[in-house]
């Protein structure tokens, strides 16, 4: 049975990969429409209990992050069939 990975370490781990500038808007953005520090929004996202990244967030910047986690799992995919042993 495959072991489910916690959501709060999915946002995480996707936060640590994608561009200082795009962790920067995407963290403005939900604190901004919360009206919280990036901090207690970064704190959110990554602790115990965290919901999908994508459902803190509003449009536009909303579709903004699921079009780099789209490609961002595609590129991981990519990789890994790139590492597969041949035959």
């Amino acid at each position: 049975m495959a072991q489910t990975i916690p959501q709060h370490e999915i946002n995480r781990k996707f936060l640590d990969t994608i561009t200082a500038e795009a962790k920067e808007l995407i963290l403005n953005s939900i604190a901004k429409h919360y009206a919280i520090t990036q901090q207690a929004v970064l704190d959110e996202v990554t602790g115990e209990g965290a919901e999908h990244l994508l459902e803190y967030m509003v449009e536009p910047e909303r579709s903004g992050a699921s079009a780099l986690m789209q490609r961002q799992s595609s590129m991981m995919a990519f990789q890994r069939r790139l590492t597969r042993p041949a035959g």
